[in-house]
């Protein structure tokens, strides 16, 4: 057997090759997520591309792939702008490979965390949810929803407790900003994302998904950092730890089965730090 060989991306960006399947066998077109290098910095990056060799080109899944990165690759270069330290930097967009290039995040995902250590502090998840909604407030203020905000997307660093927001692929322009082909690709179809931290106004499907679903996602992926399971506003009198009992308030508020019930990004962040001053001092 032959030693995989790397692939050279857009002139800079090494990446390992992936093995191809044999004559004959059918492959649906995919994206692929991997850790690269930029020969231009010297420095390790992650690499989502579609590979063209072995695919069907002319398969919808693999145009579905190409729209996707070229998608994100414009979002994610536009909050990156605003060069906030809780949101994944783009380093590259190249549309001709196609691919997006993005920092490689040190840590792992919350995901990963939780299902190492269980259920974190109250004075952790607070600072963490923190960091989450500071990102919120650029990503907002850009007008643009994440829209599928949940552990596998967030980074964390529990020994230095940072956050940072990533994977932009299905985000979408606030209602204000979209035009009339992203409200139809917002209502009346099915939506990806992970159904477990989409908010009411998602799973019905045909109600605009706005910034107030972000925060609504966000307060279930805090729950769960307390919880250790995601927690509806009906389970949290019952379910909520007693060390985070003073956080139910705010809780409820961003669980608020209506968008217009619930706090922005800012507000959330205004709780928090009064939820701090709470805490023990040695806890």
């Amino acid at each position: 057997m032959s030693a995989t060989k790397d692939v050279l991306l857009a002139g800079r960006f090494r990446v390992k090759a992936v093995s191809q399947p044999r004559a004959g066998r059918a492959k649906t077109p995919s994206r692929l997520v991997q850790k690269g290098f930029d020969l231009v910095t010297d420095r390790p990056v992650i690499i989502k591309w579609v590979p063209k060799v072995g695919q069907n080109v002319s398969d919808d899944s693999f145009r579905m792939w190409q729209e996707s990165l070229r998608h994100e690759g414009e979002v994610t270069a536009l909050i990156s702008q605003k060069d906030h330290p809780g949101i994944v930097h783009l380093v590259a967009n190249d549309e001709r490979e196609p691919l997006v290039v993005l920092e490689l995040i040190e840590g792992k995902t919350l995901r990963q965390c939780l299902d190492e250590v269980g259920p974190l502090s109250p004075r952790i998840a607070i600072e963490l949810v923190d960091q989450a909604c500071s990102g919120l407030e650029v990503v907002h203020e850009a007008d643009f929803v994440h829209r599928d905000l949940k552990p596998t997307n967030l980074m964390v660093d529990l020994v230095a407790i940072q956050l940072t927001i990533i994977d932009f692929s299905i985000s979408q322009p606030a209602p204000q900003r979209q035009s009339a082909d992203d409200l139809c690709a917002t209502q009346g179809s099915e939506q990806p994302g992970d159904t477990t931290y989409w908010s009411p106004e998602q799973l019905a499907l045909k109600k605009p998904v706005t910034t107030a679903s972000d925060i609504y996602q966000l307060g279930l992926v805090f729950t769960e950092m307390l919880a250790g399971h995601p927690l509806e506003r009906r389970q949290l009198a019952k379910e909520l730890p007693q060390e985070a009992k003073h956080l139910e308030l705010l809780l409820n508020l961003m669980l608020h089965d209506l968008p217009g019930g619930r706090l922005t990004a800012t507000e959330v962040r205004q709780h928090l730090a009064l939820a701090q001053r709470r805490l023990p001092v040695a806890a």
